[in-house]
C-alpha cells in the first residue's frame, strides 16, 4: 500500500483522510470497509477532536488599543468575530483572559450599566460579539485579550473538502476511523496500539487560527 503524502502544514482533504485511516489499519478498501462507511468514521473523528481534544481548540488574541476618543468606552480590543466561531453562542467560548487574568462569563442583563469602567473581570457575548466588563479604561492599553475557543465543525462531503484543524488534528481523526474500524473487524491488539495513538493525538496543541491581530 502506498503511503498517503499530504502537505506539512495545510489539513488533509477528506480523500487523504480515508486514505490515510486504510493504511493506519492496513485494510483495503472491501465490501465491509467501503470508503463511504470509513468517509462516516472520519467524521465521527472530526466531531470527538473538536470536541475533545486540544487540536480542536483555536486561541484568538489581540492588543487592548485606543480609538482616539477621550472617554474610557473608546478603548477595545477589535475581534470582528465572524463565521463559526460565536455562531452557536458562548458554549463554543472555552475561556477569556485579559493578560493573566481569568474572566468570569456573564449575562449583561445582569449588570447595572454596560459601561461602568475599570480592570475588567468578566465577559459576556451580545450576537457574534464579545464584550468585557467593566469597560477597558487607559490603564489596559497594551495588555492582550485572549479568546480561546472551538470552532463548529461542517461534515465532509466531497473529497477535496477539508476540516477547519490543523494536519496534526487531521491524523488524529484518521487515526480514530482506524480505531474504530479494526475494532469492528475484532484486531484487537490493532485496536488498542491505534486507541493509544488517538488519545496522544488529542493532547496536541492548541491552533492559532489565520487573521489574528
Amino acid at each position: 500500500m502506498t503511503i498517503p503524502v499530504t502537505s506539512a502544514t495545510q489539513p488533509m482533504t477528506f480523500d487523504e483522510m480515508i486514505d490515510h485511516a486504510f493504511f493506519m489499519a492496513d485494510y483495503q478498501e472491501s465490501d465491509v470497509f467501503t470508503r463511504a462507511r470509513v468517509g462516516t468514521l472520519v467524521n465521527l473523528g472530526i466531531a470527538r477532536v473538536a470536541k475533545e481534544g486540544g487540536v480542536g481548540l483555536f486561541d484568538m488574541q489581540t492588543t487592548v488599543a485606543a480609538d482616539g476618543g477621550d472617554d474610557s468606552a473608546s478603548y477595545h480590543a477589535d475581534y470582528a468575530l465572524v463565521d463559526p466561531l460565536l455562531a452557536n453562542g458562548d458554549a463554543l467560548v472555552q475561556e477569556v483572559r485579559l493578560d493573566d487574568t481569568r474572566l468570569t462569563p456573564i449575562l449583561p442583563t445582569s449588570l447595572p450599566d454596560i459601561l461602568d469602567t475599570g480592570t475588567p473581570y468578566a465577559y459576556y457575548i451580545i450576537g457574534e460579539t464579545l464584550y468585557v466588563y467593566p469597560t477597558f479604561t487607559e490603564l489596559d492599553l497594551g495588555k492582550t485579550l485572549s479568546v480561546l475557543y472551538r470552532k463548529q465543525q461542517a461534515l465532509l462531503v466531497n473529497g477535496t473538502d477539508m476540516p477547519d484543524l490543523n494536519r496534526d488534528a487531521c491524523e488524529t481523526v484518521a487515526i480514530y476511523a482506524a480505531w474504530q474500524m479494526c475494532l469492528k473487524d475484532q484486531e484487537y491488539d490493532t485496536a488498542d496500539r491505534l486507541r493509544a495513538q488517538f488519545l496522544d493525538g488529542l493532547t496536541s496543541s492548541t491552533q492559532t487560527p489565520a487573521g489574528v491581530y
